[in-house]
C-alpha cells in the first residue's frame, strides 16, 4: 500500500492545534508548518468533543491549508468514540489519522480496518489515509518496533513526553537540549521509525513563550535523528523549520563532497579527503541526503 504523496515533501515542523476552534484552525493553515494537527483528543474536553469531531470534518472541507499536511488525532479505543471519530473524519481526506495513546500493535491493526472501512463507505480509494500513534504509555514504548510496523498503512510515530512522564515517572528537567530523562524514549522510538521506514516526530517544547529556548530543544531535537518536532505556537514554528533544514555549512560540505565524488570517479579510488577529512561511501549518503533536504537535489 503506497501512502499518500506529501503536499509539500517535508515533515519539519507540525503545529498542533484544537478541533473546536475555528478561529485557530485558520491561524494555523496561514503558519509555516508542514503538518498542522487537528486535535480532538486531550486537547478537547468532554463535552465538546462531538462538536470538534463535526468543525473538524468541515475545516478540512473548508480551510484553505495552502499545500499543508493535515493529521487528525483521534481518541483512544478507551473512550468510545475513536470508531465515529475515523468513520466522520476519514471523509475529509486527511493526510494521516493519529491514534492517541496507541498501547501495541493490535491497536494499529483495529484502526486500519476502520479506515479502510471508511474509505470504502466514502468511495475514497485505498490507502487514501495513512495510520500513525502516538507514544505516551510506557506499555507502547515497550512494544514501539511492533506499533511502528503493524501494518503497511502506517506513516509516523509521534512521542508524546509529557504523558508518558506519568507512567514511565522520569523526571522532567524541561531545560532545552538537556532532556538526558528522555534520551532511551526518544531513541527507541526514531530507532523503530528507521526499522520501520516511516517517520517519528518529537514532542512539542511546552514552553512555548521562550523561543530561544524552543530553538535549542528543535535543535537537539534534529541531532536525536528524528524528522520533525511538534509545536503548540505558530511562533516557535520557524525555529523547528529551521532546525531541521541544512545549515549553510552542512550544505557546502555536502556539496564538496559530491564534487570530490566526481573528481574520484575518473581515478577509481573510494576513499578521499574533503577539507582533511577522510570521506568514504557512508558520507556520501549523507552528502546525498543533506542535498535532498536542502531541495538541492
Amino acid at each position: 500500500m503506497a501512502p499518500p504523496v506529501r503536499k509539500n515533501g517535508l515533515r519539519r515542523s507540525k503545529l498542533i492545534t484544537p478541533a473546536d476552534n475555528w478561529d485557530l484552525m485558520e491561524k494555523a493553515a496561514r503558519s509555516e508548518a508542514d503538518i498542522i494537527h487537528l486535535e480532538l483528543e486531550d486537547g478537547v474536553v468532554p463535552e465538546r468533543k462531538e462538536m470538534a469531531r463535526e468543525l473538524c470534518l468541515k475545516a478540512m472541507l473548508e480551510i484553505d491549508w495552502g499545500g499543508k499536511e493535515i493529521w487528525v488525532r483521534i481518541n483512544h479505543f478507551d473512550s468510545g468514540l475513536a470508531e465515529r471519530d475515523v468513520e466522520v473524519l476519514t471523509a475529509g481526506g486527511p493526510n494521516l489519522i493519529q491514534l492517541a495513546k496507541a498501547q501495541g500493535p493490535e491497536d494499529m491493526l483495529r484502526l486500519d480496518a476502520l479506515v479502510a472501512a471508511a474509505e470504502r463507505k466514502h468511495g475514497m480509494k485505498p490507502g487514501s489515509v495513512t495510520i500513525g500513534a502516538v507514544l505516551e504509555r510506557v506499555r507502547g514504548l515497550s512494544r514501539v518496533e511492533e506499533i511502528a510496523s503493524a501494518t503497511p498503512r502506517m506513516g509516523a510515530i509521534t512521542f508524546g513526553v509529557e504523558d508518558m512522564a506519568n507512567e514511565y515517572r522520569y523526571r522532567q528537567t524541561r531545560e532545552p537540549g538537556k532532556g538526558f530523562e528522555t534520551m532511551y524514549a526518544r531513541s527507541r522510538i526514531v530507532l523503530a521509525a528507521r526499522v520501520a521506514g516511516i517517520d517519528c516526530l518529537d514532542s512539542p517544547y511546552v514552553r512555548f513563550q521562550d523561543l530561544e529556548a524552543s530553538d535549542i530543544e528543535a535543535r537537539f531535537t534534529a541531532q536525536l535523528g528524528f524528522d520533525g518536532k511538534s509545536a503548540v505556537s505558530p511562533k516557535q514554528v520557524p525555529g523547528i523549520n529551521a532546525a531541521f533544514t541544512p545549515s549553510p555549512k552542512e550544505i557546502r560540505w555536502a556539496e564538496e563532497v559530491m564534487e570530490a565524488v566526481h573528481r574520484a570517479e575518473g581515478e577509481g579510488t573510494a576513499v578521499f579527503a574533503v577539507d582533511g577529512m577522510m570521506v568514504d561511501a557512508p558520507h556520501i549518503v549523507q552528502a546525498e541526503r543533506i542535498l535532498a533536504l536542502a531541495g538541492k537535489k
